[in-house]
């Protein structure tokens, strides 16, 4: 929230939003800012309502989004960006350049194919490297993985439809995931571990990043935690 109130000293902000707010942290916001949630939609759709005025361009983002974002993976053209953003999600000069691509209604160039193909191939070798990562405990799993493996693959691959697994990448990030016949809420657990979301997916992160020399004892932390929460869920 310092930063929060940082901005909104000198301008006025408007924040979109699609998570589970905890009640306090969201009072406090909209004190400082116009909060904008809707946790039936995601962001894009959420910013398109807003600001969309009927662009086709924006229009067509936010369905792609949705299909993302709530894992329904239905619209090819939707697999294909959503690859070609994961292969480069590192490369900031690229995705500014795909985003201006993007705007004026181009969803693909010839010249993605070999970006998207390369990447699958090196995203089939990380997924099963983070099957092998995986331990599994009483009601969860945890596994290490790349940022490049998507988490509902993860999933699928790992504790399918029970259960919940939390998956940590290299920067300390974590993903909070379960399966379709778990009803755990995330979004309480993630706000254990200083984060959020949704009751179906969510995330926080640890204060230091992680390593394979260093993954034994942040995942014995991270165990801990989520026993004690789940004792305590009944």
């Amino acid at each position: 929230l310092k930063s929060i109130k940082k901005i909104c000293s000198k301008r006025k902000l408007t924040w979109f939003d699609h998570h589970s707010w905890h009640p306090e942290i969201r009072k406090e916001m909209e004190r400082l800012a116009v909060l904008v949630v809707n946790e039936n939609e995601c962001s894009a759709e959420i910013v398109n309502g807003f600001f969309g005025d009927g662009d086709e361009v924006s229009e067509k983002l936010s369905v792609f989004a949705r299909d993302q974002d709530f894992y329904a993976k239905g619209i090819r053209q939707a697999n294909m960006l959503s690859d070609l953003i994961a292969a480069k999600y590192a490369d900031m000069k690229f995705l500014l350049s795909l985003v201006s691509v993007v705007s004026h209604g181009i969803f693909w160039k010839k010249e993605f194919d070999e970006i998207r193909e390369s990447y699958l191939v090196k995203k089939e070798i990380l997924l099963k490297e983070a099957i092998r990562n995986t331990e599994y405990y009483k009601g969860f799993a945890i596994t290490f993985a790349s940022p490049l493996v998507p988490s509902g693959q993860i999933v699928s691959e790992t504790i399918g439809n029970k259960g919940i697994i939390i998956i940590v990448n290299p920067s300390g990030k974590m993903s909070f995931r379960r399966g379709k016949g778990s009803r755990v809420d995330l979004s309480l657990l993630a706000r254990e571990f200083g984060g959020g979301g949704h009751p179906y997916a969510s995330g926080a992160s640890i204060d230091k990043s992680v390593t394979k020399a260093t993954l034994s004892k942040a995942r014995q932390s991270i165990a801990a935690k989520v026993s004690s929460w789940l004792s305590i869920q009944g």
